[in-house]
């Protein structure tokens, strides 16, 4: 189809997908552990899950459309079978390969990690094995730490990233978590505040509400932040500078009925899809299926329903407005023309 005037202007003005940059493509909705504040393991009962062969095929669409990112999620994505020929197929491309797991399997493969992947997210939720096992449902403290250890041995090795949910059940240590990582050899760590809202963690997000933190854990969260910031290490060895880390503080009293959503930056579904396992497409981890992934992805982003869903992204909505994890990049140079293109 040719880019008439009025097609760039509509692509410009946020009314059709960028350039998709990041495939974000879970590969099992199993996982071995039992969180508190997700619910994935419990499954979905929906439709069956993608073979090897419908994945490989979504991954060449989203590498012919121009991604050089990918991000491989689950459920837990070691239980999967395809996680290692998706992975090769994305490395052979010379994409950007990244991992998002619980680490319990991380020592059993950590030499295919290795070998695989760039970049983990590794999930982290105490400073302790009592907090952290506590709320993960099962013994993962010592195995998670067991599989960094067998990471660092090797020659080389993806960079390290703790992922830690903070909520009612461990707001309150948030400086034990940092010393933690710092510990467990990883090379930053990164904090998201509890969704109590959206099903993107699956289950009922009601079943969360218990773990919003009481307005004492809040005061205990805050005080820590600045401690931290105090200390130097936000924006730093912590991901998040002193203002990522209010607003994960400020979400958290909006989510106990102490202040208001605030509205974050966010321009993820423009560049990124979300393909879940069984195919069905997002614009982000948080908003509902436009349609599904089997016949082509590159063909769904350009459809008439996408863009109807990136303009309720547009909109005001309950789901961005209580965004946990948003993500700003801009469509690079095409963002300084948008400007002159707006009416």
């Amino acid at each position: 189809m040719a880019w008439t005037r009025g097609r760039w202007v509509e692509h410009l003005r946020g009314r059709r997908p960028w350039s998709l940059r990041l495939l974000v493509l879970a590969v099992s909705d199993r996982c071995d552990q039992r969180c508190v504040h997700c619910q994935i393991w419990m499954g979905g009962g929906g439709s069956p899950a993608l073979t090897l062969v419908e994945r490989l095929a979504i991954v060449d669409d989203a590498l012919t459309a121009g991604a050089r990112e990918a991000l491989l999620t689950g459920g837990e994505p070691l239980l999967s079978p395809d996680l290692w020929p998706i992975a090769a197929r994305l490395r052979a491309a010379g994409a950007r390969v990244m991992l998002a797991t619980n680490g319990m399997l991380l020592a059993f493969h950590a030499a295919a990690v290795a070998a695989s992947f760039d970049e983990l997210y590794v999930s982290l939720d105490g400073g302790s094995p009592t907090t952290h096992d506590g709320l993960r449902g099962v013994p993962a403290f010592e195995r998670l730490a067991a599989g960094l250890r067998a990471l660092r041995a090797l020659p080389r090795r993806p960079r390290l990233v703790a992922r830690s949910t903070l909520h009612g059940g461990n707001a309150h240590e948030i400086e034990a978590i940092v010393t933690a990582a710092r510990e467990m050899g990883f090379d930053q760590v990164s904090f998201l505040p509890l969704d109590a809202s959206s099903d993107a963690f699956g289950g009922d997000p009601a079943a969360r509400r218990p773990l919003v933190p009481s307005p004492a854990t809040l005061d205990a969260l805050e005080a820590g932040i600045r401690r931290l910031e105090a200390a130097g290490v936000l924006g730093g060895f912590v991901a998040e500078d002193g203002h990522g880390m209010r607003r994960v503080a400020r979400h958290l009293r909006a989510g106990a009925g102490l202040g208001a959503f605030e509205r974050p930056a966010c321009d993820a579904p423009w560049w990124s899809s979300v393909v879940d396992a069984d195919g069905r497409v997002r614009p982000c981890f948080f908003h509902e299926p436009v349609g599904e992934a089997k016949g082509s992805l590159s063909a769904l982003r350009g459809s008439a329903a996408y863009r109807a869903a990136l303009a309720r992204v547009r909109a005001r909505n309950t789901t961005c407005e209580r965004c946990v994890c948003p993500k700003l990049r801009g469509p690079g140079w095409v963002g300084r023309l948008r400007a002159l293109s707006a009416p």
